[in-house]
């Protein structure tokens, strides 16, 4: 194995070991070209040639570098082939695992606990969208980093994890005999290749059982625990903590369900039910998490598609090439629509009121026509001429002669004469 100051892969110095494990030994490393200090997972030599560990290895980077979730480590680098030993970079953590923190704190307060299993429930949703079961969650796995933002929950080793994009005849035929037992479903204990996501609901629900007691639902050796498991119903929370409150209790014991089919059936599900009783931030956060979109695998089963779909439809979200500036088609309708209203009011009334110009004008025209036909004829003019003077014959006294301006008889009647048109076409100027 290498020591301090070796260089791996040509970019990594080593710093110093931070973990040790049967199979693996966890350096705390710096990358030379950027100064960037990072966690490099290593196999050791007498494991390095054996093709399943070498498999599992290769499982857990594959399986947690498609993972983007705050609440997952990131894998940043890996390297399974050439002389040098098989090694995982990851982002470096600085905290501790859940189970040291059990073992110095006992049981956790409610809050706390709570708020670390829906960190992990965050985690976990996205991986189980993607097609990868866990299969090895235990506290041990979920790493509780201190940052300035608060405590993180971190998911460790998908070594063991079932990816149902993939087929792995060599790694399946040994999962039967791998994890651990205590956190393990009753349907993981039978058969570890027929799992699907609900086994890693009674792995939390196992994990919350302990972080609030202090204790695993089951205890014993792995004989007695595997038939207790399969067998058993497990404790209640209040026997073991007078302050658990009913509803969580409920909660716990549903993830606990011997049958698949009456568990919560996801984690949003469970993360979402257990909100109730988080920290304010702590459900927050899990909102936060479950509203980021994740892609699907196009291997998923019919059924989780069809689930998937519908859960889409209920569940309003942007697409990730939309902005929160962006309007969707509908959003554009609702907006324009006030506007198409207006414009037809409008158009409405000007239509009326040319109609009403229109009946006025012809009102008038047929008043002026009436009037027209209605004046009298001119009066008679009467002028006083001198006489001439008069012949010898006659008088001389003047006669007075009446001289019509027009014809004395009056004319005939005639059919009104129309009203002269206005000289200006505008109805408005009458």
């Amino acid at each position: 194995m290498p020591e301090a100051g070796a260089i791996v892969g040509g970019k990594y110095e080593i710093v110093g070991v931070v973990g040790k494990g049967g199979m693996g030994v966890v350096f705390e490393a710096t990358h030379r070209k950027i100064s960037k200090r990072v966690a490099l997972k290593m196999l050791r030599p007498h494991v390095r040639d054996d093709p399943e560990t070498l498999a599992r290895f290769e499982r857990e980077a594959r399986a947690a570098g498609q993972l983007r979730s705050v609440n997952i480590a990131r894998v940043l680098d890996v390297e399974t082939q050439g002389s040098e030993l098989p090694y995982i970079v990851m982002e470096f953590l600085e905290g501790r695992d859940l189970e040291d923190e059990v073992a110095e704190l006992g049981m956790l307060p409610i809050t706390d606990a709570v708020d670390y299993v829906l960190q992990a429930c965050a985690g976990i949703h996205e991986a189980h969208s993607l097609g990868i079961i866990h299969r090895d969650l235990k506290p041990a796995n979920l790493f509780l980093c201190r940052t300035p933002d608060g405590p993180i929950v971190k998911i460790l080793d998908f070594g063991i994890s079932k990816i149902t994009t993939e087929q792995d005849s060599r790694l399946t035929a040994t999962m039967t005999t791998m994890g651990s037992p205590i956190y393990m479903s009753p349907e993981q204990l039978r058969d570890a290749k027929d799992v699907d996501q609900r086994a890693d609901i009674w792995g939390l629900g196992v994990i919350l059982f302990e972080l609030l007691t202090g204790r695993t639902p089951f205890l014993g050796n792995v004989t007695a625990v595997t038939a207790a498991i399969v067998a058993d119903a497990p404790p209640k929370l209040s026997e073991l903590r007078a302050d658990i409150p009913p509803g969580l209790e409920a909660i716990v014991m549903k993830a606990l369900a011997k049958k698949p089919e009456t568990r919560w059936q996801d984690a949003e599900a469970f993360g979402e039910a257990l909100a109730e009783f988080a920290s304010p931030e702590g459900a927050r956060r899990l909102r936060a998490s479950l509203r980021m979109p994740i892609s699907t695998p196009r291997s998923l089963r019919p059924a989780q598609l069809a689930a998937a779909a519908a859960d889409a439809e209920t569940r309003p979200s942007l697409p990730p090439t939309e902005t929160r500036n962006a309007f969707t088609s509908a959003q554009f309708a609702d907006a324009v629509r006030p506007r198409g209203r207006l414009l037809t009011v409008l158009t409405v009334g000007a239509a009326v009121l040319a109609v009403l110009i229109v009946v006025v004008a012809l009102a008038a025209r047929r008043a002026t026509t009436r009037v027209a036909a209605a004046q009298p004829p001119p009066p008679e003019v009467t002028v006083a001429l001198p006489a001439p003077p008069p012949p010898p014959e006659t008088s001389a006294a003047t006669n007075a002669i009446v001289i019509p301006t027009k014809q004395q008889t009056a004319p005939p009647p005639k059919s009104p004469a129309p009203a002269p048109k206005p000289t200006n076409k505008n109805p408005l100027h009458l």
